[in-house]
């Protein structure tokens, strides 16, 4: 009798106090980037680390095993504990949930994160060189100059097809098609 008080106040602790007092550890630990105004997202101090989503994924595992463990069980093993097993089945459902969204949370937050900072995703892959805003705007403007070079040569050929085009038709011959 005594181990079944013991195993129903662990399985009453866990049950309970683990997600009370965490709450999944991802929607606690998990800081998301800033937004700015303009909708892009600034990573001041943003969580890159992935421990707390791989700990709800553990957490939620666990609460999902427990909830199957559960169903197994009859009513006749429930009695005396200090819940029943609907109420035991309905907080492992609900526990689960809860861990699983918050891993869901917590690997995209940090994914977010990774993509804003420029971090590595793995260890074999090198982080991109990180620039200066005053860099990337020297690129944008270079680019920008350039695309506009491109349309100017473009219409310049446009319009030298077109002069020889009518130039063509003006002498009676077929135009030449490039």
């Amino acid at each position: 009798m005594i181990r079944r008080t013991v195993a129903a106040t662990l399985v009453a602790c866990i049950a309970v106090g683990v997600p009370i007092f965490g709450g999944g550890c991802s929607l606690v630990f998990v800081r998301p980037p800033k937004k700015e105004e303009s909708g892009r997202s600034e990573a001041a101090a943003c969580t890159s680390n992935r421990t707390a989503p791989a700990l709800d994924v553990v957490l939620s595992s666990l609460q999902a095993i427990r909830t199957v463990f559960a169903l197994g069980l009859s009513d006749k093993d429930y009695q005396g504990m200090a819940l029943t097993r609907d109420s035991d089945i309905a907080l492992g459902l609900v526990f689960t949930t809860l861990f699983a969204t918050s891993a869901v949370y917590g690997f995209t937050t940090t994914g977010t994160c990774r993509e804003i900072t420029g971090r590595a995703v793995n260890p074999y892959q090198r982080a991109p060189t990180r620039t200066t805003r005053g860099e990337r705007l020297q690129e944008e403007a270079a680019e920008e100059v350039a695309v506009e070079a491109r349309r100017r040569a473009k219409a310049a050929a446009d319009a030298n097809d077109a002069k020889a085009a009518g130039e063509a038709a003006k002498a009676g011959q077929p135009a030449r098609t490039p």
